[in-house]
Parts: C-alpha cells; sequence; structure tokens
C-alpha cells in the first residue's frame, strides 16, 4: 500500500490538493498554493523552486496513544510532543509531494 495518496474535491470550492496519509498515524494534509497563514491549525511553509506552498494539517489521528508519542520523542510535555511528531508528519508529507511534482514536471517532457 502506498504512504501517501493525492487527492482533491472539486465540490469543496477550497481548490485545495489533499495529501491522504495512508499508515499509522492516518491524517491527511491541505496543500495551499502561496505562503499564508491557516488560522487554528498546524502548518509549514515550502519552495518548489520559485513556487510557495503551505501545508496545513487537516486531521490526525492514531490508536497510539499521546503518552507514547512523548515517551518515544523524550518530552516532557504531551502537547508539545504531539505537535513536534505532527510536524515531522508534515515534513514527510511535502518530501512525498516534492517528489510527485518532479514526477509530474518530467512528464511534460
Amino acid at each position: 500500500m502506498d504512504k501517501f495518496l493525492i487527492a482533491t474535491n472539486p465540490m469543496s470550492g477550497n481548490d485545495c490538493e489533499v495529501i491522504v496519509r495512508t499508515v499509522e498515524p492516518k491524517s491527511y494534509y491541505y496543500v495551499h498554493d502561496g505562503h499564508i497563514a491557516v488560522k487554528g491549525t498546524i502548518y509549514r511553509h515550502y519552495f518548489y523552486g520559485a513556487e510557495k506552498y503551505t501545508i496545513s494539517i487537516g486531521h490526525y489521528f492514531t490508536t497510539v496513544g499521546v503518552e507514547q508519542i512523548a515517551e518515544n520523542l523524550a518530552f516532557v510535555d504531551e502537547k508539545q510532543a504531539q505537535e513536534a511528531d505532527i510536524y515531522k508528519k508534515i515534513d514527510d508529507a511535502w518530501h512525498w509531494y516534492c517528489a510527485l511534482l518532479k514526477w509530474e514536471d518530467g512528464q511534460d517532457d
């Protein structure tokens, strides 16, 4: 099974692509064009060449407890540990999305 899938919903009206993480912890991430602030959620900014992107967390869930994540990351504060794990997952999603963009660029040749 693929670790990530790309999805779009033309009826949503937000014109965002969605990266779906299919393995634990299951999650999805919105890909926004440009560097924007996404209120009320965790997000990061990225560049692909001259293009700017923002990836924000849409939903994140796991069967692994926050306490276990905190223990694995050696943080005392559970919320900080969970956020650190989410940032890592956002970076993983970006690396996959960047590879997709490179592949798409190669298809145009």
